[in-house]
């Protein structure tokens, strides 16, 4: 009786670690998700700014030399 209540405890024991496990897994690949959304936000938000600079590079570039549309 001994070894099957022993048994049952064990069992129930790794269950519980399996499923903590696995809720550390998930809350490790949220944040992963997350950290890989906002690196990918300020690129975006990079680039636009790099594209809008040029932008106006160009159009301080055309007026100066009379190029105007």
């Amino acid at each position: 009786m001994k070894k099957i209540v022993f048994a049952a405890v064990a069992a129930s024991l790794f269950a519980f670690a399996s499923c903590s496990s696995s809720k550390n897994v998930n809350q490790e690949e949220n944040a992963v998700e997350t950290a890989v959304e906002q690196a990918a936000e300020s690129v975006e938000e990079t680039a636009e700014a790099a594209a809008e600079a040029v932008e106006e590079a160009a159009e301080t570039a055309e007026s100066g030399l009379g190029w105007e549309k």
